[in-house]
């Protein structure tokens, strides 16, 4: 009896040291694939060092919730995804200036891509 009870601990707890583990693993993959997507932005686009610092927190805690979201079972996604889109539009809004934010969502939604022949940043053609 009480080897059993040993042994459904042990389990317990090797199962929590795992999810641990993953958890931590999905977070550097977040936070590798935030740093890449923000330094790409940023060259594209032309915002500044401190405006990228703080691109990345917004990205980096979207994607976190999403995450969530995607992992929660009585949880209703859509709406918790939607609700935490909204709330990313709103931050990105408010640190970058009306065309950075434009450029920002088309490159983001795939609208406009770097090779094309649309000029990203504000600077005489040569």
């Amino acid at each position: 009896m009480v080897m059993k009870r040993v042994l459904v601990i042990a389990l317990f707890i090797s199962a929590v040291v795992v999810a641990k583990g993953q958890q931590s693993i999905i977070d550097s993959i977040l936070i590798k694939s935030v740093e890449e997507k923000v330094l790409s932005m940023q060259e594209a686009i032309g915002f500044d060092d401190d405006k990228a610092v703080r691109i990345k927190d917004v990205e980096l805690s979207f994607l976190r919730g999403v995450n969530k979201a995607e992992n929660c079972f009585l949880c209703n996604k859509k709406r918790k995804i939607s609700n935490l889109n909204r709330d990313r539009e709103k931050r990105l809004e408010e640190i970058l200036d009306r065309t950075q934010y434009l450029k920002y969502q088309a490159l983001d939604n795939d609208l406009i891509n770097e090779n094309n022949r649309i000029q990203l940043i504000d600077r005489p053609l040569h």
